[in-house]
């Protein structure tokens, strides 16, 4: 049993990080009533499709704005050959909640309170100016001199979206330190 909880969440694992960048993002929608749980990701009592209806290969360039938490938001804008299925996907979908996913974080939901015609989908905050560099290496900013400020600061900030990878050695860091203060 738990053989077949571990492969659900390594075939989870692998469609996140198995973009063609090392900094994916993908945008998820809530699940329909009586979907199986199996093809499904739960957050805050919701359940979202696994599958993305969008990820970072459709996306052409993003611009950042600053979030009144200290961190930055993004715009993403989708390229002209996906912008058609984002509306249809989206107006198929209103009332229904978005889930973004950057780097295998899950972001802040929105929900879709009319299509989305215009190709780009916002991500409402949590992004440092280290993660907004590692993201520029997928998806260009939109106006690089706009961006130039904030990915300067990026060797001065820390990344608040970790990989899965730097999740778990910053646990062993962690754990290493409190066995060498037991010692």
């Amino acid at each position: 049993m738990w053989a077949m909880k571990w492969l659900s969440l390594l075939f989870g694992s692998v469609m996140l990080c198995s973009c063609e960048s090392t900094y994916p993002v993908s945008f998820h929608v809530e699940a329909g009533e009586g979907q199986s749980r199996k093809f499904s990701v739960p957050h805050n009592g919701r359940l979202y499709d696994k599958v993305p209806f969008v990820s970072q290969k459709d996306f052409e360039s993003y611009y950042s704005f600053p979030h009144n938490d200290g961190s930055y938001g993004i715009v993403l804008t989708a390229k002209s050959a996906s912008r058609n299925r984002i509306e249809a996907y989206t107006s198929e979908n209103l009332g229904r909640f978005i889930l973004p996913i950057a780097n295998g974080n899950m972001m802040s939901i929105t929900q879709l309170t009319r299509p989305v015609t215009t190709g780009k989908l916002v991500i409402w905050g949590g992004f440092s100016p280290a993660d907004l560099a590692e993201l520029a290496k997928a998806i260009p900013p939109a106006d690089e001199k706009r961006e130039e400020p904030i990915l300067k600061m990026a060797p001065h900030t820390k990344k608040l979206l970790l990989n899965a990878q730097e999740l778990a050695e910053k646990e062993e860091k962690k754990k290493n330190q409190k066995v060498i203060k037991e010692v």
